[in-house]
């Protein structure tokens, strides 16, 4: 696997001087609620907010389904997506796992994308901590939810009782 190479600027824009332009929040908000929405984004659009949303439309199986969950999005250039994977993972990578991904990305956007991977510890989110964040936020709001609960606070002062905080689970649905 490559060294670890430093992040690369999103650019789609230019300035006057044909310098690139870092996307503006508003074109990345955009580009955001369109992957919430399930929707299809150009590979200008993908970002570190929009990465974990496109992973999870990505048709990947497997272990390669496996180690792109535990990529950060490092950029997007001329040259194509750059990834870090996570140094943790990285036992189980080789370039298969790559090709496979790449094809992935390729069916998504819908044009040629050259996947660039590289080991280290990524700037951004991968979709696995995504997912377990999430998860944790949602035990959370459940347990506060829980023991706000006029009803339970009353059988917990009439009974002197005690909340098993590992037993309480959230009825929403999990959150992609």
């Amino acid at each position: 696997m490559p060294a670890p190479t430093r992040p690369v600027l999103v650019a789609s824009e230019q300035d006057a001087a044909g310098q690139p332009q870092p996307e503006s929040a508003q074109t990345l908000a955009a580009a955001t609620s369109a992957a919430l929405k399930g929707q299809h984004l150009t590979l200008a659009e993908i970002n570190p907010d929009t990465w974990p949303l496109v992973f999870a439309q990505l048709k990947l199986t497997g272990v390669s389904r496996s180690i792109a969950s535990h990529c950060s999005w490092a950029g997007v250039d001329a040259a194509g997506l750059h990834l870090v994977l996570s140094s943790q993972q990285a036992a189980l990578y080789n370039d298969e796992h790559r090709k496979r991904i790449e094809a992935a990305l390729v069916d998504y956007v819908g044009q040629a994308v050259k996947v660039h991977l590289t080991q280290g510890e990524g700037a951004s989110e991968t979709p696995a901590a995504r997912r377990l964040r999430l998860e944790d936020e949602r035990k959370l709001a459940a347990i506060s939810d829980f023991t706000s609960d006029p009803l339970v606070q009353a059988l917990q002062e009439r009974f002197a009782a005690e909340i098993d905080f590992d037993s309480i689970t959230p009825l929403t649905p999990p959150q992609h």
